[in-house]
């Protein structure tokens, strides 16, 4: 028989389909009239310390000014089980998701009335694709591409048209240029000027060599 002492029971924790959140924004109550100690030097309130409070930062805190104390939050502690602490849409409104379609929905309509105030007094066709588009459809193209190789031609023509600098980075596509020629006795090439050594000499001709003399004589 165990002489230790009983253990207390654990208290039950809210499983996935009981789980419980934190009520966002509740008030405990109406807000103080006067400064309590221990309460927020910024806002006020007593359910945070200063350095916890979200509100905008004052030039002159509650403390000192007494004014627009702010009412205290509701604290709850939100025991969670092993599955709802690891749901990671536990506390997820959906109806809140409600008014970021109906601002999506305002701008739409918008957009299409200014489209019809531009286009419609010429008797034009509207279209809704352009009109939800906010811009012609000239001025968005669209390519369609089939394969990878479509692409990886696209890609290439549009690096061959891009300005010096940009170009000068070897595209994935081309050819090094090591590999042009692989015979042994070829030319030398040379990764950091990106020239080939044996290139450089035919076209410097005479003058390379007398610059080795001269750089010679020099030395010695």
């Amino acid at each position: 028989m165990s002489r230790s002492a009983p253990s207390k029971p654990a208290e039950p924790k809210d499983t996935l389909d009981k789980a419980k959140w934190y009520e966002r924004g509740k008030k405990a109550g109406p807000a103080a009239t006067k400064y309590r100690k221990g309460a927020c030097e910024n806002c006020g309130s007593a359910s945070h310390k200063t350095k916890e409070c979200l509100y905008r930062p004052r030039k002159t805190g509650a403390k000192w000014t007494g004014k627009d104390i702010q009412a205290d939050e509701v604290v709850e502690s939100v025991n969670l089980g092993w599955d709802a602490k690891r749901d990671r849409w536990n506390g997820y409104e959906a109806a809140e998701y409600d008014q970021v379609v109906q601002d999506y929905n305002d701008l739409e309509a918008l957009k299409r009335e200014k489209l019809k105030a531009e286009q419609g007094h010429g008797g034009e066709p509207v279209d809704e694709e352009r009109s939800s588009a906010g811009a012609p459809q000239d001025a968005l193209p669209v390519v369609v591409v089939d394969n990878d190789d479509a692409r990886i031609a696209e890609e290439t023509a549009m690096g061959r048209t891009q300005p010096t600098s940009t170009r000068q980075l070897r595209l994935r596509e081309d050819t090094a240029k090591y590999l042009l020629n692989l015979d042994l006795d070829s030319a030398r090439y040379d990764p950091k000027t990106r020239k080939r050594a044996i290139a450089e000499e035919e076209d410097n001709g005479e003058t390379g060599k007398r610059s080795r003399l001269e750089a010679a004589a020099a030395a010695g």
